[in-house]
């Protein structure tokens, strides 16, 4: 089974390929291929050449695609779109099957996000899955990892937010009380933090208190990244599941966006 991702939440673009063998492990997903590209948020003009890249690269025809996977959202408007729409009419071409993945559930899959493939014996504990939303404000999801590496269990602690650093913070509050108290019961659980997306601990610092970044855990990686990877490891087991996407189905937002509202521009008549 061929299957390509696109990730086009931020600014980073990426691209993923993955080939699962029968008696493969379809939880890992490792990559056959992946490209990622620092775009600035211009995926229109880079997402096809790149999907094309990718395919030439592998050897392979857009008609041997088994199933494509997209990144759905929360992030950018544009970029889900566009992930979206590419998405679509390469699976119509391929007869194949679109699997949308919350890209936030992405970012929490991540190979590095919850140590899928490092020799540790201790899962990382809470990961915060972010992602810039702009207006001081960040797309959030909070989660629990716990297992050893290549079992990990990743678990959903909240739901999606548009979220203040005040609101933000209040969550990880909570989450790390709440592992401290369960670890209490059960000899386990590490009260530690780390942020898994496209904001760094470095600009966090800005807007959290000392008290709270003094629990956080640095990831390690310094370059902005997709969660193309994540999306593979998500969502080649819905896949598999057959949990296929409506074709009416759309990116999904956290909120409105800003086209057709009123702009507080100076106006000129005549």
């Amino acid at each position: 089974m061929r299957v390509l991702a696109i990730e086009t939440a931020g600014t980073v673009l990426g691209v993923a390929a993955a080939e699962i063998e029968s008696g493969g492990n379809p939880w890992i997903g490792s990559p056959a291929g992946l490209i990622e590209h620092d775009t600035a948020f211009r995926h229109t003009e880079a997402l096809v050449p790149t999907i094309r890249t990718l395919l030439e690269d592998l050897s392979w025809a857009p008609s041997t695609l088994d199933g494509v996977l997209v990144g759905a959202g929360p992030g950018s408007f544009t970029g889900l779109r566009v992930g979206m729409a590419a998405a679509k009419g390469i699976a119509l071409a391929a007869n194949a099957p679109v699997v949308s993945v919350d890209t936030l559930d992405a970012v929490a899959f991540t190979r590095t996000a919850c140590e899928f493939d490092h020799s540790s014996s201790s899962a990382p504990g809470i990961v915060v899955a972010l992602i810039d939303a702009r207006k001081k404000r960040y797309y959030a999801a909070l989660y629990r990892c716990t297992g050893p590496p290549g079992h990990r269990v990743v678990e959903r602690i909240s739901d999606n937010l548009d979220a203040t650093p005040r609101e933000l913070e209040e969550r990880i509050i909570a989450a790390r009380t709440e592992q401290r108290d369960n670890g209490a019961h059960s000899g386990s659980g590490s009260t530690s933090w780390r942020v898994a997306g496209n904001v760094t601990l470095v600009e966090l610092r800005e807007f959290l208190s000392p008290e709270i970044m003094a629990s956080a855990v640095e990831l390690g990686v310094h370059r902005p990244t997709s969660a193309v990877d994540g999306v593979l490891r998500r969502g080649i087991p819905a896949l598999l599941r057959g949990e296929y996407d409506d074709p009416w189905a759309g990116p999904r937002y956290l909120r409105t966006g800003d086209v057709g509202k009123p702009k507080a521009y100076p106006r000129f008549d005549g």
